[in-house]
C-alpha cells in the first residue's frame, strides 16, 4: 500500500513539474495572443512643452544607494534626458551608509549644465540600515501621487514616465512595469530564460498582472504604499503584488526599458538566484491569501508560477529520492530513476568540461538544473534564517545576500 501512495506521489510530481515548466506557460501565450494588452498612444513631447503637461502627475523617483560611484554619475546624466516636465519629476537618491563618493558624484553631476533641470534631493544616512529601511522612509516621505522605484546601475528609456502616465490615466491600474536587459553579454542559457521571463510577463499581465516586476525600474500609486516587513527579502514582488491584492491592476509595458549596466559573473548569478529563491519562499507564506479564489486569475497565475517556483526544488528532489526508492522492486521506475541520474550527471559533467558546456543547448540545460539546484540553496538559507541580514553589495557590484 505504501508503495502505491508513493508512485502515486511521484507520479503527480512529475505531473507539477510538467506543469510548471510546460503546460501552463504553453497554455499562458495562447491566453496572451488572443488578449492583447492596450499599447500606450502617448505623444512623444520632444522635451518641449505642451498643454497636456497640466494632465501629467508628478512623479518622485526614489533610489536607495550603497556604493555606488561607479555608476551613479551615469545614472544621473540619465535621469538629465528623461521626456518629463521638470516640475513635475522629483528625484530622491538615499545614501544608505555610503562608505563611497556616491553622493558627492551625485551632486557635483546634478550641477552640469544638461542636468540643473533635475530637482535632486540627496539624502544621506551615517549607517547602513537596509534597502527595505531606506524604501519604508523614503516612499512614505514622499508627496507625489506617483513613486518610482529605481535601481542606481538601471538607465531608463527616454520616454518611460510618459508611457507610465498615460497607463496611470486608468484609475484602477495601481502598478506600471517595464521589461529589463542587461548589458552585460549572457551566454545562451541566461539568455533564454529572460527571454523566458519576458514573454511570461506579458502573459501574466494580459490575465491579470504580472507576478512580481523587475525592480530596476516601476511605478505604483503612492496612496496605495503600505511599509513592508523589515525582512523582505524580494520587495519588488511583494510590493506590488500587494497593491494587486487590493483590486488594483498591474501594468507591464515593453515599450519602458531599464537597461542594466553591471557586469554579471557565475557568482553573482549564483547568488541572485540564491536570493530569490529565498524570497520565493518567503512571499509565498506571505502572500498565500493571493490563492484564494476570490482573486480569480491572480490566485491561478500566483499559484502556478511563484508559488510552485519556490515548491519545484523539493518537488524535484522528492521526485528523485522517491523514484530511487520505487527503482529497487519496480523495473519500470529504473529506467525514470535513470533518466534523471544521467540529466543531473551529465549537468556535473558539464562543470568539468568548459568547451562541451558553451554549446547552446548544454548551456541552457545547465542554466535551468543549476537554478534549480540554487533555488533549493536559497529555500533552506530562508528556513535557516541566513537572510534575515541588511543589504549589501559585492564588490563588482551588484545586490547581493541580506
Amino acid at each position: 500500500m505504501f508503495d502505491v501512495i508513493l508512485a502515486g506521489s511521484v507520479l503527480l510530481s512529475v505531473f507539477l513539474i510538467a506543469y510548471h515548466h510546460v503546460i501552463f506557460p504553453w497554455w499562458l501565450s495562447r491566453y496572451r495572443r488572443n488578449h492583447p494588452q492596450r499599447p500606450s498612444t502617448t505623444p512623444n513631447r520632444h522635451f518641449r512643452r505642451r498643454a497636456e503637461d497640466s494632465d501629467l502627475p508628478a512623479v518622485t523617483i526614489v533610489m536607495p544607494a550603497y556604493n555606488e560611484e561607479a555608476v551613479i554619475a551615469d545614472k544621473i546624466n540619465i535621469l538629465g534626458t528623461l521626456d518629463y516636465p521638470a516640475d513635475k519629476l522629483f528625484i530622491k537618491l538615499v545614501c544608505d551608509g555610503c562608505k563611497d563618493d556616491t553622493a558627492m558624484i551625485a551632486r557635483r553631476i546634478s550641477c552640469l549644465p544638461q542636468n540643473k533641470h533635475l530637482n535632486l534631493q540627496v539624502v544621506e544616512c551615517p549607517i547602513n540600515r537596509g534597502k527595505v529601511t531606506v524604501l519604508n522612509e523614503a516612499v512614505t516621505a514622499c508627496r507625489t501621487p506617483i513613486v518610482a522605484l529605481s535601481d542606481v546601475s538601471a538607465l531608463v528609456s527616454t520616454d518611460a514616465l510618459l508611457i507610465a502616465a498615460d497607463h496611470f490615466t486608468d484609475p484602477k491600474v495601481g502598478v506600471v512595469a517595464g521589461t529589463y536587459r542587461l548589458l552585460d553579454n549572457m551566454n545562451a542559457g541566461e539568455s533564454l530564460y529572460w527571454q523566458y521571463q519576458l514573454a511570461i510577463k506579458q502573459s501574466e499581465a494580459a490575465l491579470g498582472a504580472p507576478m512580481g516586476v523587475h525592480g530596476a525600474f516601476y511605478l505604483f500609486r503612492r496612496e496605495l504604499f503600505a511599509p513592508l516587513p523589515l525582512d523582505t527579502i524580494n520587495d519588488d514582488f511583494i510590493l506590488p503584488m500587494e497593491i494587486v491584492a487590493q483590486g488594483y491592476h498591474a501594468r507591464y509595458d515593453t515599450q519602458i526599458m531599464a537597461l542594466e549596466l553591471e557586469p554579471t559573473s557565475e557568482a553573482l548569478e549564483r547568488s541572485r538566484r540564491r536570493r530569490i529563491a529565498a524570497g520565493n519562499l518567503q512571499q509565498t507564506l506571505r502572500l498565500a491569501h493571493l490563492l484564494h479564489p476570490r482573486h480569480g486569475g491572480i490566485a491561478l497565475l500566483f499559484g502556478s508560477g511563484k508559488a510552485l517556483r519556490a515548491l519545484m526544488p523539493f518537488i524535484l528532489l522528492f521526485t528523485f529520492f522517491a523514484s530511487g526508492y520505487l527503482a529497487i522492486d519496480y523495473p519500470y521506475w529504473r529506467l525514470f530513476f535513470a533518466l534523471q541520474v544521467a540529466l543531473y550527471g551529465l549537468v556535473a559533467f558539464l562543470q568539468l568540461e568548459p568547451a562541451l558546456a558553451k554549446k547552446p543547448l548544454m548551456q541552457t540545460l545547465q542554466y535551468l538544473v543549476l537554478g534549480h539546484l540554487n533555488g533549493l540553496i536559497g529555500s533552506w538559507y530562508f528556513i535557516t534564517g541566513r537572510y534575515r541580514q541588511v543589504w549589501q553589495l559585492t564588490r563588482n557590484h551588484k545586490e547581493t545576500v541580506r
